[in-house]
């Protein structure tokens, strides 16, 4: 909700910008080539967060109607196993913790729940996750062998304590 918010200033502060921009343009002291750029990155800003603020609406609506609901329950879960599948190709790929989580805008112990000991070594968690985010692994160019090998690499480095 912070993070709306801080969103919210900033495109606030960027519109008025704009329009300084464009008061100034009009007068012919700035170039409108350059106005009407940033009026075209303005609106797509704009978008973006109106696109994020429905999403937040959706996810408010949802938590309002039950936290504790089978469907609540298991939207948490899938979206917890997605950010999961994200980290782990991530790593795969060979990218910093720092970055994976600037990437996906998580915090270090979200990032370590995913990579813990607990959840390597359970193999059917592991064998489950690649079965039902097959789309998340295709999307990072991550093979079912590749990911089967990282997985034994991760429980032998996990085990050396």
């Amino acid at each position: 909700m912070v993070n709306e918010i801080t969103k919210l200033k900033q495109a606030l502060e960027h519109e008025r910008n704009l329009n300084n921009n464009l008061r100034n343009a009009l007068l012919g002291q700035d170039n409108a080539d350059d106005v009407l750029k940033q009026a075209h990155t303005f609106k797509k800003q704009a978008e973006s967060l109106q696109e994020e603020n429905r999403k937040l609406r959706e996810e408010l609506d949802f938590i309002k109607r039950g936290r504790t609901t089978t469907q609540a329950i298991n939207k948490r879960v899938d979206k917890s196993n997605a950010y999961t599948v994200s980290i782990i190709c991530m790593m795969i790929q060979g990218k910093k913790m720092e970055d994976i989580c600037n990437t996906l805008s998580i915090s270090q112990s979200t990032y370590y729940r995913a990579v813990s000991a607990e959840a390597i070594s359970d193999s059917q968690h592991m064998k489950d996750l690649y079965t039902y985010y097959k789309g998340i692994f295709d999307e990072h160019n991550i093979t079912e062998e590749t990911f089967k090998d990282w997985v034994m690499k991760r429980k032998k480095y996990l085990g050396r304590g």
